[in-house]
């Protein structure tokens, strides 16, 4: 749980980014591609960065990982707020990145070591280290209505170094995993096929367009910021409420048939978006969707029986990938397609590979 809520305060700046910065972005003397990069890149260099990372852990341990990890993530949340310009504001991202795959990797471990209630502690984990992200989208949309950006970041900079004092409290545990030489998996995971395509549409395409599908007209940039990080705090409130149930639930019956039901509610919800419904969509892709990422390490574990270190440390290059290209590509996406074509595009393509899924999933 510490491990959590360490990650919790590490969030607090990242969070923020994505309502402010495509609202801002031509304030700022951004261009929709660097705004993409901007928000992209800290996931793209996850995409190697988590076997690296992954064998970091191997060697130190959990404890010392998230403590480096912690500290170098409250730094780049002050960051934002210096004003540094593009390059270090991009270097930060790219640090931030490779933090926040020790930090998620190491609290996924410690969950992965219990051995009663699994489902549950994997649904704590997601649900825990969420609420950084609730506290930047009220607490920090708040500052820069009162304030300016500059300070906000700044502000909740200082707030992330909490996270410390509960970083120190983990335990030293042995690491049990197999050699780190090892840790590179053997074949593609299905799980993480799912988890991709869904991290794309949802965690990428769907975050960073919201503005624009919302908002066809001018309203005052504030407003925008306002109303999006609303939708985007409904996001993350799921993320942080959802989960704990769910995993109660999938240790009482079964984990893989709440896995499959939340994937045919969220290709019905980019179905929505693509609509005149595309408000309903856009809450039922996040409600559902925080089902599947909280649960896929579950999922993952159960379809390979590899080193944990392994199964974790691809599952989240899935989600890495997935999200970190549906953020770069979205907003061009929708620049060339309409809202319609793109929705329905992503929706069909996903339910292609659920049909797959389905009908390999009976021997998990």
């Amino acid at each position: 749980m510490f491990a959590s809520i360490a990650m919790a305060f590490a969030g607090i700046g990242d969070a923020l980014l994505y309502p402010v910065l495509p609202v801002y972005a031509e304030a700022l003397g951004l261009s929709s591609l660097w705004v993409g990069i901007l928000l992209s890149i800290n996931r793209f260099i996850r995409i190697p960065g988590n076997f690296l990372i992954a064998i970091l852990v191997a060697k130190i341990g959990n404890k010392k990982t998230i403590i480096i990890a912690l500290f170098i993530a409250t730094l780049t949340t002050s960051c934002y707020g210096l004003g540094l310009g593009i390059v270090l504001f991009l270097v930060a991202r790219i640090l931030w990145g490779l933090s926040y795959s020790a930090l998620r990797i190491s609290s996924l471990s410690y969950a992965a070591k219990a051995t009663l209630r699994q489902n549950l502690l994997f649904g704590m984990n997601a649900s825990i280290k969420t609420l950084g992200a609730v506290v930047a989208l009220i607490l920090g949309t708040y500052l820069i209505k009162i304030t300016n950006i500059q300070i906000s970041f700044l502000m909740l900079g200082a707030i992330s170094f909490v996270g410390l004092f509960f970083a120190y409290q983990l335990p030293n545990t042995k690491n049990t995993f197999s050699n780190s030489k090892k840790i590179l998996p053997t074949k593609i995971s299905l799980t993480g096929i799912i988890l991709f395509l869904t991290s794309f549409s949802i965690d990428g395409v769907l975050v960073v367009v919201i503005s624009k599908i919302l908002f066809e007209n001018n309203l005052d940039q504030a407003q925008i910021v306002l109303v999006v990080g609303a939708y985007l705090l409904f996001r993350k409130l799921c993320s942080a409420l959802i989960p704990i149930p769910i995993g109660l639930l999938a240790d009482r019956i079964s984990l893989v048939p709440i896995f499959k039901i939340s994937l045919v509610a969220s290709i019905f919800s980019l179905v929505l978006v693509g609509t005149s419904f595309s408000q309903l969509g856009i809450v039922g892709a996040f409600l559902f969707n925080s089902i599947i990422v909280s649960m896929s390490p579950a999922v993952a574990l159960k379809e390979n029986k590899n080193n944990t270190l392994t199964v974790l440390a691809a599952i989240t290059t899935w989600w890495d990938l997935g999200a970190a290209s549906g953020t770069l590509l979205g907003l061009i996406l929708l620049q060339y397609l309409s809202q319609s074509i793109l929705f329905f595009g992503l929706a069909m393509i996903l339910t292609i590979s659920t049909i797959y899924f389905f009908r390999k999933s009976a021997s998990f």
